[in-house]
């Protein structure tokens, strides 16, 4: 189990990485909402 949440979250690592500022603009998005 340890091992697959590992894998899980060097994946979602990854794919930050790759759209970085895809994820800034969500996180932009995000705050907006929530103010």
């Amino acid at each position: 189990m340890a091992l697959r949440n590992r894998v899980v979250r060097h994946r979602k690592l990854s794919l930050r990485r790759k759209s970085r500022h895809k994820a800034s603009a969500w996180m932009k998005t995000q705050r907006r909402s929530k103010r």
